[in-house]
């Protein structure tokens, strides 16, 4: 079993005097980790009643780049699973982030040049 464990409402990782294991917590890799202590989080106590939005606009504005839609997505994981202690997949807060935050669900795709014309023979 994982070193990760509910507790009560909260989902706990127990490393005593050590620092808090972001990527104990299904969907959450090393880049998030990086970017939560970036944005000064040590536990995920600290995000309970966070705005997700809040979250993404510190770190596009600390990174000084915008970031990939689907990092909303996690700090909505994040965020609800600080508030009720429910774990849910990062992906399941896709559709909500494109209804609730569609300014920031429009990706802009470079687009492609046209293939030059083939010349008949």
């Amino acid at each position: 079993m994982s070193p990760a464990a509910r507790s009560g409402k909260i989902f706990v990782v127990k490393r005593p005097g050590k620092r808090f294991a972001w990527t104990a917590i299904p969907g959450v890799g090393p880049a998030t980790a990086g970017d939560l202590d970036l944005l000064g989080f040590k536990s995920l106590a600290r995000l309970r009643g966070r705005d997700p939005l809040r979250l993404y606009a510190a770190l596009c504005k600390k990174t000084e780049s915008r970031q990939d839609p689907c990092v909303l997505d996690v700090f909505m994981m994040l965020t609800h699973l600080a508030d009720t202690g429910e774990v849910r997949n990062w992906w399941s807060f896709t559709k909500e982030r494109k209804r609730r935050y569609p300014e920031i669900s429009e990706t802009k795709k470079p687009r492609r040049a046209k293939p030059a014309a083939r010349k008949k023979r």
